[in-house]
């Protein structure tokens, strides 16, 4: 974890506080000023983790979230594709979209 890193959430629209605790064996929280949350789109950004360096990889985030709506991308199979887009949805009033999907093809 960087200063700056910004990490996905399992899910959007997180409707609680978020409680970030590292994984050490008596797990400490990263206080909420070491980074900002997007709820909308479920993901954190890192303002400054340097000061709390004792903390250990990997973090757990517990948080509650609301409803999305999925669609789907990929109806056949293809080579891997990883797709992040946050923007606006201009044929539809300009609404805020969040997009992210990871497809692979198995062999």
């Amino acid at each position: 974890m960087e200063t700056g890193s910004l990490y996905l959430l399992a899910k959007q629209n997180v409707s609680s506080v978020v409680v970030i605790k590292d994984s050490n064996k008596t797990p400490k929280t990263l206080p909420a000023s070491q980074y900002q949350l997007n709820s909308k789109h479920g993901h954190l950004l890192i303002n400054n983790i340097t000061t709390y360096s004792y903390c250990i990889e990997l973090f757990k985030a517990n948080y509650a979230y609301g409803a999305v709506q999925s669609i789907a991308m990929f109806t056949y199979p293809l080579p891997e594709r990883w797709i992040y887009f946050k923007g606006l949805n201009t044929a539809d009033s300009n609404r805020e979209v969040f997009i992210t999907s990871i497809e692979w093809l198995s062999t």
